[in-house]
């Protein structure tokens, strides 16, 4: 069993847009034979977004050359949000080959200024997997071996598929 916590910062833009997010990880493997096992995990956090829109600089600001107060309670925003995050993820994992998926967002936390529905932060899927074709082994060393390996991500309509090799 493993147990790790992650914590992000970022500040980015003009109109500080802030982002942070703490994460409690916790994972666990077990064998299911003399050389394979499964290695597993899950996340858990929460992450709070904020934004300063006093420092927004408007269109109208720049064209006519006159200050302008932005008022979120016209758009229904937020400066300032809180979500729950949840993600997981599996490997099974021997000698001679790899198979794995993870998913991240799995709750689909809502992570919009405006709060409204059908802004949510889509779940974020990979698949990835490979196999080794030994050519040469030394005792329990492969010292030659070929390699194909892929990796599928999916994420709301965009998907996306890497394949390659070793030798």
């Amino acid at each position: 069993s493993g147990i790790g916590f992650m914590a992000l910062q970022d500040n980015s833009g003009t109109p500080s847009l802030s982002t942070t997010l703490a994460m409690l990880s916790y994972a666990y493997h077990f064998k299911i034979s003399k050389f394979a096992e499964i290695r597993m995990g899950a996340q858990i956090g929460y992450g709070y977004k904020s934004i300063d829109m006093s420092k927004l600089v408007l269109n109208d600001q720049l064209y006519y050359n006159t200050p302008t107060s932005f008022d979120p309670s016209v758009t229904n925003m937020n400066n300032h949000i809180g979500y729950l995050d949840l993600n997981t993820g599996a490997l099974l994992n021997s000698a001679t080959y790899w198979l794995g998926f993870s998913a991240q967002h799995i709750n689909k936390p809502n992570i919009s200024f405006s709060q409204s529905e059908g802004n949510n932060q889509p779940v974020d899927i990979s698949v990835h997997g490979g196999y080794k074709f030994i050519r040469e082994k030394k005792g329990s060393r492969y010292t030659e071996y070929f390699s194909p390996t892929f990796n599928y991500k999916h994420e709301a309509k965009f998907d996306q598929l890497d394949i390659g090799a070793y030798y």
